[in-house]
């Protein structure tokens, strides 16, 4: 499997350390790519569509909607990358709905595994042809 970049967009106005960090970094699955973390030391003072750029997948959490995450949700629309959308409190949030695309319903027992299962579907090895052209006699 691939080692892959995952971004995670989320509301600041939850308890995202508890309710979302701790869990991501207590998955082996999600500790086994490179997490990308906005609200942490390493990545809150980058820009977002910087964090964005380097993201191969993005998993956006849609709880407690926010001026800041609408902003971003339309970034994210100029993207061809996968995106998973969930709510921990598993309501949608209607003013987002013409920028959601994959919403999977959740709850705070299975969220963690939907995470782990597309990040595993999209860190699999394309297979394909191996084979590299140098030139042509």
């Amino acid at each position: 499997m691939r080692r892959l970049n995952i971004y995670v967009i989320h509301s600041t106005k939850f308890d995202y350390n508890n309710l979302l960090y701790k869990k991501l970094l207590s998955s082996n699955i999600c500790l086994s790519h490179n997490l990308i973390l906005p609200m942490t030391k390493e990545y809150q003072d980058k820009y977002t569509k910087d964090l964005m750029d380097k993201a191969d997948i993005v998993i956006v959490e849609l709880s407690n909607p926010s001026f800041g995450l609408k902003l971003e949700l339309k970034y994210l629309t100029k993207y061809n990358k996968p995106k998973l959308f969930i709510a921990l409190d598993n309501i949608k949030p209607k003013k987002y709905n013409k920028l959601i695309t994959n919403y999977v319903e959740t709850n705070d027992n299975t969220y963690l595994k939907v995470i782990e299962d597309f990040i595993n579907n999209n860190a699999k090895e394309e297979k394909g042809n191996n084979v590299i052209t140098l030139g042509e006699l």
